[in-house]
């Protein structure tokens, strides 16, 4: 059995996903390699690693690449910060619903001209109030420049998004 057809095999075996990556930083096919993806947590993943014989590894992929490329070897699952999302976004965890009054709201309270704008902040802030109060320990909200950008469902997770990547951990023979 070759190594494609082990990877498809133990695909179908475990309900994981089959696909292919490149060692090109492009997504141009460049020594070209299986590897599966589709675990629920880092501790399936690794488990899964050492009963096969495979690695822990961490897959990107842009937007109409058919192809993932390869990254380093991973230990733990994604960390999301702001940070990854770039610049003036802003990470809030359900422990900072507490202080978001005095901390993000009110500071900003005497830079307005008018009532309207004023309300439009106040609505903008209320949205993302009620996505804090709906999250659990972890899950956090992303704002970009004030406003609600997107609740993360997990803040320790095994795939991320943004702006055209995408990124997993999954298993492969990298070594």
């Amino acid at each position: 059995m070759n190594k494609y057809e082990r990877f498809h095999l133990l695909a179908d075996e475990n309900d994981l996903k089959f696909v292919e990556t490149t060692d090109g930083t492009n997504g141009y096919p460049q020594d070209l390699q299986p590897a599966l993806i589709g675990f629920n947590d880092y501790e399936q993943a690794e488990e899964f690693a050492q009963k096969n014989d495979l690695d822990v590894v961490c897959l990107h992929k842009r937007d109409g690449w058919q192809l993932y490329e390869r990254g380093e070897i991973a230990y733990e699952p994604f960390n999301i910060k702001a940070d990854d999302y770039g610049d003036n976004y802003n990470m809030f965890k359900p422990s900072d619903l507490e202080d978001y009054y005095e901390n993000e709201i009110k500071p900003c309270l005497d830079n307005f001209d008018n009532l309207e704008d004023l309300q439009k902040f106040l609505d903008d802030q209320n949205e993302i109030m009620d996505e804090l109060e709906n999250c659990d320990e972890n899950e956090a909200v992303i704002t970009y420049c004030g406003k609600l950008y997107e609740r993360i469902t997990a803040i320790r997770a095994m795939e991320f998004y943004h702006d055209t990547h995408y990124y997993v951990i999954g298993v492969m023979q990298y070594f």
